[in-house]
């Protein structure tokens, strides 16, 4: 036989479906109100889960993998390590059985109008046996292709780019792709979902490291150069070793390394540089990363939750209505002998129908907000190709799910336990007087409170980050960016060597300054307030007469390399001095244009005209001079 909950259960759906279905006006509105909130939550969830809570896809026996960090300038623990070091890991480590290095970077694909960009993963030869990950067809590198400095041009393609441009055929594979310049033939696909280590984006190519020449590594001197500091490394632990043993064993390292390379393993504090490890789980978002992200998803989560609880509050305050309104029908279900669970449950059961029909509203709208998302990721400006799925997985949905349970428990429950216990007599007579009980009033009054207080909060911030984003609107950034127009073009996408790209770049710059419309065309390396222009091919090391370097958090130096004229075309004013000019070219007088601040830190209370200063570009070599006119 049916057991007797399944049974008041079955008859307790088909009571709510026929009671809903004469008030439809409520059920659309409970339906709208609680989907708006829940789909506002999930949608933040998902975000959240997209950057923190993804698991590795194609990683085998991810308990065994870790990865390697080496301490920052600035005293962080967990950042990038060079060349040498990543060969010191695989010499002198036994805790580990392998280690792969790794590095990303944006390469064009394609040729003339056809050309985009790519995000790609330059990994080592071994990155596929470390990691476990098999291509979905096709396979992994030969040793000869991985070499450094190969001629073997070979790439694997992403998942979506599989299905993208290949349309998911398998006659990919051999294909000739065109990155660079150079002709890589495609050997295989990557499978769905794989994650750079580097930051939580998915890569459109994994090539072999130092194939598609990147200066950091095809160089002996840059790969002997144990201050360049770029390879994220990810290491498999040996048979019976764990994380502690290998700890140990990179304190030893570090130790020795700080003895010989006193330079290289200094900090910008002045302290010894040291490697520190963590798990695959907690490496698939740096630390500090995650402190970041996590912060903004909790604050977001927050908002979105006084949302929900607002809509709450709203169906709950309809409910008690509706309870109120129904005082006759259950007190001739207690004459009848219902107990008071009985009755908690059919009211109960009645909200999780619209409770779970705001989910479905929740998940549409969620899908519907992400997408918007998505495509707003992919047509970011200035050729930066950011892959990002913010996708709903069955962890988002399972969250959609509670969170429909939940507010079908939270707008059902005081209804509930108002309408189960009817005061028998007058509600029998059809008295309403007897029905409204003072209890019940002071809940819609506190329901009421709820409603206003979470409105004032969300009122409240809403008008700050509008403030904010006006203010910031508003900032005077020292230039004036009317009228100006941006474009961007990477020199090696056609293959072209430095004075090759010049002449293309001087080409350009005459082809629009002839235009009517244009009445200036300049071309600098980055653009000023981007976070294009922090990244550190563009920072520098200084010194000078009396200059004292303070703590490397707060010492760094920023540097753009620009065309004569490109200050006054953004309105920037010359206080003291001149400008550059087009006889400041290869073979004169090197010079530079400093703001205040930099003045004033190198040179306080002196004039910064006439002063020279060294300054150490952490820049592959010659990439000063790729954009500017010389």
């Amino acid at each position: 036989m049916m057991n007797e909950g399944i049974r008041n259960l079955l008859i307790d759906l088909r009571l709510a479906a026929r009671s809903l279905s004469q008030s439809p006006g409520l059920l659309i509105i409970t339906v709208i109100s609680l989907g708006v909130g829940i789909g506002a939550m999930t949608s933040v969830f998902g975000v959240a889960n997209s950057f923190l809570f993804r698991g590795p896809a194609g990683i085998s026996d991810p308990e065994t993998i870790v990865a390697i960090y080496t301490s920052e300038d600035d005293g962080e623990a967990f950042g990038s390590s060079s060349y040498p070091d990543y060969q010191d890991l695989l010499t002198e480590i036994d805790a580990i059985e392998d280690a792969a290095g790794m590095n990303m970077r944006t390469l064009s694909a394609g040729e003339g109008a056809g050309v985009k960009p790519l995000l790609a993963e330059e990994v080592t030869g071994n990155f596929f046996t470390v990691t476990g990950i098999q291509p979905v067809i096709g396979r992994g590198f030969l040793p000869e292709e991985s070499q450094l400095g190969s001629i073997d041009r070979v790439a694997l393609i992403s998942h979506d780019l599989w299905q993208a441009d290949f349309g998911g055929r398998t006659d990919a594979l051999g294909t000739m792709l065109r990155l660079n310049g150079h002709e890589h033939t495609i050997i295989g696909v990557m499978p769905d979902g794989v994650l750079s280590r580097r930051a939580p984006l998915e890569p459109d190519l994994w090539v072999p490291l130092a194939t598609v020449g990147d200066e950091a590594f095809t160089t002996l001197n840059a790969r002997q150069n144990r201050g360049r500091r770029s390879l994220m490394i990810l290491a498999r632990l040996s048979v019976g070793s764990s994380q502690d043993a290998l700890g140990s064993q990179l304190g030893v390292l570090s130790t020795r390394l700080g003895s010989e390379f006193p330079e290289a393993w200094r900090n910008g504090l002045d302290n010894p540089r040291a490697f520190s490890v963590l798990s695959e789980k907690d490496s698939r978002l740096r630390p500090r990363a995650r402190v970041l992200f996590g912060s903004v998803a909790v604050f977001f989560l927050g908002v979105t939750g006084l949302i929900l609880l607002i809509a709450c509050a709203n169906v709950t305050t309809l409910f008690l209505a509706r309870a109120a309104n129904r005082k006759q029908e259950m007190a001739v279900r207690v004459a009848l002998g219902a107990s008071r669970r009985r009755l908690v449950a059919m009211f109960l059961t009645e909200g999780l129908i619209p409770g779970l029909g705001a989910g479905v509203v929740g998940l549409v709208v969620a899908a519907w907000i992400n997408q918007a998302m998505n495509v707003a990721v992919a047509s970011i400006p200035f050729g930066i190709p950011i892959n990002v799925s913010f996708g709903l997985d069955g962890r988002v949905v399972a969250v959609a799910v509670v969170l429909s349970l939940a507010a079908s428990l939270v707008f059902g429950i005081i209804p509930a336990l108002e309408g189960s216990r009817p005061n028998l007599v007058p509600a029998l007579k059809g008295d309403s007087d007897g029905a409204t009980r003072p209890s019940r009033l002071k809940l819609r009054t506190l329901l009421v409170m709820a409603q206003s207080a979470a409105a004032v909060v969300l009122l409240v911030g809403a008008t700050l980050f509008v403030r904010s984003l006006s203010n910031a609107a508003n900032f005077d950034y020292g230039l004036d960016a009317d009228r100006i127009a941006v474009a961007t073009k990477q020199l090696d996408a056609d293959g072209l060597s430095q004075e090759e790209g010049l002449q293309y770049i001087r080409n350009i710059q005459a082809k629009l300054n002839a235009r009517p419309d244009v009445e200036a065309a300049h071309v600098a390396r980055v653009m000023e307030l981007t976070f294009m222009v922090a990244n550190p091919t563009m920072e520098v090391e200084v010194e000078a007469v009396g200059y004292a370097p303070v703590e490397a958090e707060s010492e760094r130096f920023w540097r753009n390399s620009v065309t004569p004229g490109y200050l006054d075309m953004l309105g920037i004013t010359i206080l003291r001095g001149r400008a550059l000019e087009a006889t400041d070219v290869d073979g004169a007088p090197l010079v530079a244009v400093v703001n205040e601040t930099f003045a004033a830190r190198l040179w306080p209370g002196e004039s910064a005209l006439g002063r020279t200063f060294q300054a150490v570009a952490q820049a592959p070599a010659g990439s000063e001079q790729a954009f500017t006119d010389k």
